[in-house]
């Protein structure tokens, strides 16, 4: 059978002599043992949708996910009745995360998966900076794309002309 199966019947056992014993039995027929099916969690990235629908077969429905080790990053959350992972997650992650699925006769299932949220890259696009003149006040701005603002900004090499200063 695809699920587990409970079956009541009775049974006469008969002899010769017109005698006769009934008797009232249970059965329980098991399906297939229950499993996760999902093979991987899919990588996310930082400040974009994520959605993971989660999957097992066997056991007896209806399924209810858990995550017992392990916690998902800012963000996202677990639809136990669902088996959704979803949300927007809001910082890098990379950890082994333990789901288990439990059905509905209280049997239950774990597999241990790595999951990755990346930020996405990271590229300063201003190429150049507008000349400035002596003695009057000079400001540029500098932007990048990518990564999770706010941005922290540093001088790495070389030094800016006296009296100027870089706002991190």
């Amino acid at each position: 059978p695809a699920t587990t199966q409970l079956g009541v019947f009775q049974v006469k056992v008969t002899y010769s002599e017109a005698r006769a014993d009934i008797a009232e039995n249970l059965i329980a027929v098991l399906g297939p043992d229950l499993v996760i099916t999902t093979l991987a969690l899919e990588s996310g990235m930082v400040g974009s949708p994520y959605e993971q629908r989660l999957a097992a077969s066997g056991g007896t429905p209806s399924y209810v996910w858990s995550l017992p080790s392990g916690a998902l990053p800012s963000g996202l959350s677990l639809d136990t009745a669902a088996g959704l992972i979803i949300g927007t997650p809001s910082e890098q992650f990379d950890d082994i995360l333990t789901l288990e699925v439990t059905d509905s006769q209280g049997v239950s299932a774990q597999e241990e998966f790595e999951f990755v949220v990346d930020s996405p890259g990271l590229a300063i696009v201003t190429d150049s900076l507008p000349t400035g003149e002596l003695d009057k006040p000079y400001e540029a701005g500098l932007t990048a794309d990518g990564g999770v603002p706010p941005y922290n900004w540093s001088l790495t090499a070389g030094q800016l002309p006296p009296d100027l200063n870089l706002d991190s």
